[in-house]
């Protein structure tokens, strides 16, 4: 932090987006990836805090939308229609200061690979709202996903909500840690849109095992269209297990990694299947 020389904290988004499209500007939100950042070259902090625009969770009959600088605290604790995979995840992050501080926006920008939100947020086909001072839109996530978020983002330009449509599908994720304080190892989120007994369409995010947050496209391919059976379900985990390229992680090895993804996958699905609450696992 040592180069920063301007600490600016608007309480207007528009103040916020002409500030950060200075060069060198960038914005802070819950601060706890910031803190990470090694030999930062910003020499301009433009702080979200007082944006109230964007502390926002607003839902209708259709759709939950929640605000860029909402915590995990505070989406854990809605009181309204909160998706449980999105609440499970927040739910998971770390301690309780950790999710007193973390935003989405932050999680989502930011994204390291034992960020458990994004794993729910992807697997459930939210959209994203961005905002620069030049203009305003709204991309899928999978498309902020095609890459580092931080690649996808163009400069000046920050994340200001996401938006899940409600009811659209039976959901479960878990996540899988040594403790509930620790990275996760693993983290799965199945999302499953079903029309009698057929599933529909199927969404399935990992997370902790892989650098970043992304979609099993294969294990979702093998079910959409598909009758239910808890084979197939067992066939999707063997899949999910198989197309996975995972990250070298001193506490486990290759092995376990495919083991444990087989497993919770076809967990998470069946989960999902029986409308069970979402879940957290510990791995000792």
């Amino acid at each position: 932090m040592i180069n920063v020389e301007q600490y600016d904290r608007p309480d207007t988004l528009k103040e916020a987006l002409e500030l950060l499209a200075k060069e060198g500007a960038v914005a802070l939100a819950g601060g706890t990836s910031m803190s990470l950042a090694k030999n930062p070259s910003w020499n301009s902090i433009v702080d979200l805090s007082d944006i109230e625009e964007i502390q926002t969770i607003e839902e209708d009959d259709e759709f939950i939308t929640i605000g860029a600088m909402v915590t995990m605290t505070e989406i854990f604790r809605h009181p309204g229609n909160m998706p449980c995979s999105i609440s499970a995840a927040a739910r998971a992050v770390s301690s309780t200061p950790i999710r007193n501080m973390t935003t989405v926006g932050g999680s989502l920008a930011r994204s390291v690979y034992w960020n458990d939100l994004p794993v729910a947020l992807l697997s459930l086909g939210a959209s994203v709202g961005l905002a620069s001072a030049h203009e305003r839109r709204r991309i899928s996530i999978d498309e902020l996903y095609t890459s580092h978020p931080s690649k996808v983002l163009k400069s000046g330009e920050i994340i200001t909500d996401v938006k899940v449509e409600l009811g659209k599908y039976k959901t479960n994720f878990i996540k899988l840690a040594r403790t509930h304080v620790d990275y996760a190892l693993l983290n799965v989120c199945a999302s499953l849109e079903v029309k009698g007994n057929v599933i529909a369409n199927a969404r399935i995010s990992v997370g902790g095992a892989v650098n970043m947050a992304r979609l099993v496209i294969p294990a979702g391919e093998l079910l959409s269209g598909q009758q239910y059976s808890d084979d197939l379900f067992i066939k999707a985990g063997e899949t999910a297990a198989e197309s996975i390229e995972y990250r070298s992680d001193f506490r486990v090895n290759r092995e376990y990694q495919k083991a444990v993804t087989a497993k919770l996958v076809t967990r998470s699905l069946r989960d999902a299947w029986n409308n069970c609450e979402c879940n957290e696992t510990d791995g000792e």
